[in-house]
């Protein structure tokens, strides 16, 4: 089969890989023996890739030229209807009409169905659409719309530091007298219904106390059993010593407050009036506006 490996017809071939697959299901026991078998599948596959390279296809069966030759010989007005290709070669390069309608004759025999207007769908004029070009408007700014920025100086800074220790002593008093020794709902304590921002603000200087230890949150009972709501309460803070002794250890817990969870607290503990008092909003005052300086 090695010889004439290239000339084996494809019925040989078949049989052969037939072959092959009965004598390894019946034969081959041995290590040895499926060695050989699988060298012989191996020869059988390289043979049929040889013999697919050997494979031509004739892409020059239809010379397009030579057609329109033969049809212009054919259906120009002069030849007969019924003869193929008995012009001359003189007659080749005749610059003749073709004749249309002879065309459609002979045509006619090969489809019974009309032809249709598909092939002349489409516009009759094509128009190009000119490009518009157009000039970007340059962005004025006018002096109305700018805003001064404000000058903060050491005084401002002191100052609002001092009003956020106020506000942190207020708040640490405030725990003190409505909680008591049991404590109070954490939620019931912070929150301002009126008030989103002040709220915010509220828990904020809350966990400066937590910090300081001045101010502590439970969420279980003396029993170790769940609450149902957290409990503030305050505290005196602890000693170094003490916490050295009995060793302490400092937890940062971030708390997140939303707007839909500050509205669901106000809904679930029917939260009506706010503990910590209402703080007046700060607003720019024309005095304020003049004493202001550029950076």
């Amino acid at each position: 089969m090695k010889d004439n490996a290239t000339v084996i017809t494809a019925e040989e071939f078949n049989q052969q890989v037939i072959g092959l697959d009965d004598n390894f299901k019946s034969h081959v026991r041995a290590p040895a023996e499926a060695t050989i078998d699988s060298r012989a599948l191996r020869f059988l596959s390289e043979t049929a890739l040889k013999k697919s390279k050997l494979f031509k296809i004739d892409i020059n069966a239809f010379d397009p030229d030579e057609f329109v030759l033969r049809f212009r010989q054919v259906m120009t007005a002069k030849a007969p209807i019924d003869t193929v290709g008995n012009s001359s070669e003189d007659e080749e390069g005749a610059a003749e009409e073709i004749d249309w309608c002879k065309v459609g004759k002979r045509l006619m025999r090969y489809s019974r169905r009309a032809p249709t207007m598909d092939l002349m769908y489409g516009p009759l004029e094509i128009q190009q659409k000119k490009r518009k070009l157009t000039q970007r408007v340059k962005l004025e700014k006018h002096e109305s719309d700018m805003k001064q920025p404000e000058l903060i100086d050491n005084n401002d800074i002191e100052r609002s530091q001092a009003e956020m220790s106020a506000l942190i002593k207020r708040i640490s008093d405030l725990l003190t007298t409505e909680g008591g020794t049991n404590g109070i709902n954490l939620f019931q304590f912070f929150i301002n219904p009126g008030s989103f921002s002040q709220s915010v603000e509220n828990l904020f200087c809350l966990s400066f106390l937590i910090r300081d230890g001045k101010a502590a949150i439970d969420c279980d009972d003396e029993e170790g059993v769940e609450r149902e709501f957290p409990v503030v309460y305050s505290t005196e803070p602890a000693g170094a010593d003490v916490i050295q002794e009995d060793g302490f250890t400092k937890t940062q817990i971030i708390l997140e407050l939303t707007m839909q969870d500050w509205q669901d607290a106000i809904d679930l503990y029917g939260i009506e009036s706010s503990i910590i008092p209402d703080r007046p909003d700060v607003q720019a005052t024309p005095s304020n506006t003049k004493k202001s300086k550029w950076h």
